[in-house]
């Protein structure tokens, strides 16, 4: 139970020693008179306050001014123990009077300028007598003008801007103000020149694009209960500033009219795609029906699709004015005019062979044909004709169809069978002759067991033993009859 009291001791006191801090306080030879409304003024010498790193912290209160060794620290914002009711902006007076350029005089003119910002009265630069002065008002003001220019909103984004595709825009930043950095939004290409915004107009759309600079802020706040310092170690605030714009086009539709056979297209694919060209720059490649571009402009397309069957189309030229423009493009399958020579008086089909779709049946008194790009087949009824026909180009062309009759199919299939019967008795010989082979080879041949045994009759070796055993049984044989025969003698 010691033990565990002693933890909670031991933790309880390294979290207030984590926590605790001690502020120490140097005389800086500069004074502000505080006027109060209906109060005497007071005459304060300003004195540099500053923690156990030697780093500095500003008072948000100087009617409580004290140092010790008792303070807090605070981390995580809390606008009624810290005393202020906008730390952003702390931090952005902090950042430009003191931390960019450190020394007694910036952190003076800083903690005047805090008093005067943050509290209902007012801090006055003065001598240790109380008479003001100017000597540091030339510094002071640049301090002042730093921050407020760099929390100042730049008068590109109060305005809505509406332009035109293909366009381009330039915004420039007002003096002072800090050039934030760009959104990324497809459609618009956003850069800088110096202190100007630079917007490329690519895509029409409406555009809500959001300009930002973001800091590192690291805060913290001293306090013993009455006493209130604050530490800012880095940045000053975040910035966002909007810009509502709006990119407009005039309507192009450009509609196909594709040409087909008897409005068949055989295995031609359709992947129709157009770049456009103003003033010889590629600005729009598509294949969309609907695109916009730009009002009172000459343009050129160019057809760079990938279609499969297809004839290329020559390039279009045409204007755009201010209202809606159609551009009507006829597009033609690749076809072939076939005459077909018979030699017989059947019917052919031809069928394309992707899908076994009809698309012709040739006679004698009908063989002028056109197919549009494709393979085709080709059968007669009876099934007994088979030819493939390919329309590739459309270049005319004499196809020669040469049917055998039905007596000559008929001796061909016979003769085929007699073929067929042939090669089964020839390949029934084969594996004959490979089964011997194997059961020769498995089972040794005579001659090339005389060669290894030297034996001049294998015959004789191979049954000697059993004619010997016959021999000793029939004379065991014999030898019991003539001895029953003798006892029946007697």
């Amino acid at each position: 139970m010691k033990k565990i009291i002693l933890f909670f001791v031991t933790f309880f006191s390294l979290v207030n020693f984590v926590n605790a801090a001690s502020l120490f306080t140097e005389d800086i030879p500069y004074y502000v008179k505080i006027h109060k409304p209906g109060e005497n003024d007071i005459i304060l010498n300003v004195k540099k306050i500053y923690n156990q790193k030697n780093e500095v912290v500003f008072n948000v209160d100087f009617e409580h001014y004290d140092v010790g060794e008792n303070f807090t620290v605070l981390t995580e914002y809390n606008k009624k123990t810290w005393l202020i009711s906008e730390l952003p902006f702390l931090n952005t007076a902090i950042y430009f009077g003191y931390n960019q350029d450190p020394n007694d005089l910036h952190y003076f003119l800083t903690q005047v300028f805090i008093w005067n910002n943050i509290t209902n009265y007012k801090a006055v630069i003065t001598d240790a007598m109380g008479n003001e002065i100017t000597t540091y008002q030339k510094e002071y003001n640049k301090i002042f003008n730093d921050i407020y220019n760099y929390l100042t909103i730049s008068s590109i984004f109060l305005t809505n801007h509406t332009t035109e595709i293909w366009t381009t825009n330039k915004f420039e930043y007002n003096y002072g103000v800090p050039v934030l950095d760009n959104p990324l939004v497809e459609g618009l290409n956003i850069y800088n020149e110096n202190r100007n915004i630079i917007i490329e107009n690519e895509k029409v759309g409406k555009y809500t694009l959001d300009f930002t600079k973001d800091m590192d802020q690291e805060n913290y706040c001293y306090t013993d209960g009455t006493n209130v310092y604050i530490q800012n170690l880095k940045g000053p605030k975040d910035l966002k500033f909007t810009m509502n714009y709006t990119v407009k086009g005039t309507k192009l539709v450009i509609e196909e009219n594709l040409q087909g056979v008897k409005n068949r297209f055989g295995d031609a694919k359709i992947n129709n795609k157009y770049e456009i060209y103003l003033d010889d720059e590629l600005k729009l490649i598509t294949n969309e029906k609907e695109n916009y571009v730009k009002s009172n402009s000459s343009y050129l397309l160019k057809d760079a699709s990938l279609n499969i069957g297809f004839k290329d189309i020559n390039d279009v030229y045409f204007k755009v004015q201010e209202e809606e423009t159609k551009i009507n493009l006829e597009r033609e399958v690749i076809s072939k005019n076939v005459l077909v020579h018979l030699n017989d008086l059947q019917k052919y089909y031809f069928y394309l062979k992707s899908n076994n779709e009809l698309y012709e049946v040739v006679e004698s008194e009908n063989n002028n044909i056109t197919l549009p790009y494709g393979i085709y087949y080709i059968k007669t009824e009876d099934n007994l004709f088979y030819q493939e026909f390919v329309v590739a180009d459309d270049i005319d062309e004499i196809l020669e169809i040469n049917t055998p009759d039905t007596n000559e199919v008929l001796e061909e299939n016979e003769q085929q069978k007699l073929d067929k019967d042939q090669n089964s008795i020839e390949e029934l010989a084969e594996n004959t002759e490979t089964e011997s082979f194997l059961e020769t080879a498995s089972g040794e041949t005579e001659e090339d067991y005389s060669e290894e045994t030297e034996i001049v009759n294998p015959q004789t070796h191979d049954n000697i033993y059993s004619h010997f055993m016959h021999f000793f049984i029939s004379g065991i044989f014999l030898l019991i009859l003539k001895l029953r025969n003798k006892k029946f003698l007697y």
